[in-house]
C-alpha cells in the first residue's frame, strides 16, 4: 500500500511538472515570446500606419508640437482641408498611410469623406479621441437623385464635450462664444437659433454663398459612425 501511495505520488508531481511547463510554453507562444504582450493585429497595423503618418506631417509642420490641444485640431482641419484637389473621393476604409501621401503629393481629389478620413486618421495618430458622423439633408437632391444629399464631419472630444469640425469648409459651429457638437447645432437649428460658422482665423477655399443650398440643412438627419479609420 505505501508502495503504491509513493508511486501515486511520484506520477502526480511529474503531472503537475507537465500541465505547469505546458502552460509556460503555450503563454509564451501566445504572448510572442515569455514575459512580452503582442497587441492585437489591428493594433499593430494601426502604429505602422501611424507612425509614417506621423513622419510625413511633422515634416511640414515642425512647430506642432508646441501647440495646445485646440490649437493643433484646428490646425489639423486646415491642414486637411487645403490638401489636394477637390474632386470625387475614390478610397475605402480603412486608412493607410499611402493615401495621406497621396493627398499631400496632390496624386488623387478628395470631397468631404475623405478629407473627414484624414483628419480622423491625423486626430488618431496623434492620441485624440474623435468620430466620424455622416449628415443628411431632408430632401435635397442636388448631388444624387437617389437619396437626400449627404455629407461627413468629424468631433473631436474636448474639454469634457464634443466639437464638430468640418475640413471640407474648414468651419467650426459655435452659440453664445461655445464651440458646438453636431447634436447641439441640430438641436439649435431646429429651435430657430443662428449659429456662427468659424474658420479659426483660417481661410477657406469655398464660402456658404457658393454652396447650391444651405450648408444647415445638412443637419437634418445625423448619424454616427461606431468604428474609427482603421477599423
Amino acid at each position: 500500500m505505501k508502495q503504491n501511495a509513493s508511486v501515486k505520488m511520484v506520477l502526480a508531481i511529474i503531472a503537475l511538472v507537465i500541465v505547469g511547463f505546458l502552460y509556460l510554453f503555450l503563454a509564451g507562444c501566445n504572448s510572442g515570446g515569455a514575459g512580452y504582450y503582442a497587441a492585437p493585429q489591428d493594433e499593430i497595423s494601426r502604429l505602422k500606419e501611424c507612425e509614417c503618418i506621423n513622419q510625413a506631417f511633422l515634416e511640414g509642420f515642425p512647430e506642432f508640437e508646441s501647440l495646445d490641444d485646440y490649437e493643433k485640431t484646428v490646425t489639423l482641419r486646415d491642414h486637411v482641408h487645403w490638401l489636394s484637389e477637390w474632386g470625387q473621393d475614390w478610397f475605402e476604409l480603412p486608412y493607410r498611410c499611402e493615401y495621406y501621401l497621396a493627398l499631400l503629393d496632390g496624386e488623387i481629389t478628395a470631397l468631404c469623406a475623405i478629407r473627414s478620413y484624414t483628419f480622423g486618421a491625423l486626430l488618431d495618430c496623434q492620441e485624440f479621441d474623435y468620430r466620424l458622423v455622416t449628415l443628411q439633408t431632408e430632401d435635397s437632391h442636388y448631388f444624387s437623385e437617389d437619396e437626400p444629399d449627404g455629407h461627413t464631419v468629424v468631433e473631436v472630444w474636448q474639454f469634457d464635450h464634443w466639437e464638430m469640425h468640418d475640413p471640407l469648409f474648414n468651419i467650426h459651429g459655435e452659440f453664445a462664444g461655445e464651440v458646438l457638437s453636431v447634436d447641439e447645432i441640430s438641436t439649435l437649428l431646429d429651435s430657430g437659433e443662428e449659429i456662427q460658422w468659424s474658420t479659426d482665423g483660417f481661410e477657406a477655399r469655398v464660402s456658404f454663398d457658393d454652396w447650391p443650398f444651405p450648408y444647415e440643412d445638412y443637419y437634418f438627419t445625423v448619424i454616427y459612425w461606431v468604428s474609427g479609420v482603421f477599423e
